[in-house]
C-alpha cells in the first residue's frame, strides 16, 4: 500500500500545477487533476487544468522551476 501511495502521490506536494507554472503557490483540489506521463498533477480549478491542454511540457518545466524556489516556504 505504501508503494502505491508513493507512486501515485501528486506532483509538487499537492499544490496547483498551473499556479506554480504562473508563479504562485496555491493548494490543488483533489477533484481537479490530470495524469500525464504517469504523474498525477492537481489543480485549483478546472480552468487551470484546461490551460494545460497545450504546451504541457513547457508548463511542467515552468512549474518545476518555480517549485524548486518555493517548496520549503
Amino acid at each position: 500500500m505504501q508503494l502505491w501511495l508513493l507512486a501515485n502521490a501528486p506532483q509538487y506536494g499537492g499544490f496547483c500545477a498551473n499556479g506554480l507554472s504562473d508563479g504562485h503557490k496555491i493548494r490543488g483540489k483533489r477533484n481537479n487533476w490530470r495524469i500525464y506521463d504517469g504523474k498525477l498533477f492537481l489543480f485549483y480549478a478546472k480552468g487551470g487544468r484546461n490551460s494545460w491542454d497545450f504546451e504541457i511540457e513547457e508548463q511542467i518545466q515552468l512549474a518545476s522551476d518555480y517549485w524548486e524556489e518555493v517548496r520549503y516556504e
